[in-house]
């Protein structure tokens, strides 16, 4: 077998930062010093490596002598504490307002999925006709200058579509609250419809 050094482009202060939240969360759930076999800088590294390189779950685990399970419950731990830091939507909205934004930007994207076609007769819900393949939908939210605020944090079926909007009652509440609904439009619909 090869060894090798490697780099990742990303700055030690970030792993660091991760490796701090790391930290905190396993001091809340009460895991006691020496029990993991990866500590918190390592386990950051692992979730930057798998962010940033694209990494394989499988060379993640090799890398960091610990079986493929013990590989992805450090990585999906490691994704919620991350999740847990940001913010919802209502919230970025009203900073976005309270900061003097007049606009932000809503985009999206349909990630693949391997799923087969039911022949059950039923439409597949996971069929997106506008992309003509299997997928799930995600959504960001940036401001005019396209810096990420809020990303969707659950995934959609890939024949419902997000319909978005806050109007002027929402932005003028004391609490501005978006609106998105995918199943039913009807329930939420927006000026001009």
């Amino acid at each position: 077998m090869l060894f090798y050094r490697a780099s990742l482009d990303v700055s030690r202060d970030l792993a660091q930062a991760v490796a701090r939240l790391l930290s905190s969360h396993r001091a809340r759930i009460g895991t006691r010093r020496g029990r993991r076999v990866l500590g918190c800088f390592a386990q950051a590294v692992l979730l930057l490596r798998f962010m940033c390189q694209r990494a394989a779950v499988a060379d993640l685990a090799r890398d960091n002598a610990v079986s493929l399970k013990t590989a992805y419950r450090y990585l999906y731990e490691a994704l919620d504490v991350l999740a847990e830091q940001a913010r919802e939507l209502p919230e970025v909205v009203a900073a976005a307002v309270n900061a003097g934004s007049d606009h932000l930007l809503l985009d999206g994207t349909l990630i693949d999925t391997d799923r087969v076609h039911d022949s059950g007769g039923q439409p597949d819900r996971w069929y997106s006709g506008k992309h003509r393949q299997h997928g799930g939908l995600v959504q960001i939210v940036t401001d005019a200058d396209g810096r990420p605020l809020w990303g969707s944090s659950d995934l959609r079926v890939g024949r419902c579509g997000y319909h978005f909007h806050v109007d002027d009652r929402d932005l003028n509440s004391p609490g501005p609250a978006a609106h998105l609904s995918g199943e039913d439009r009807a329930a939420h619909p927006s000026r001009g419809e």
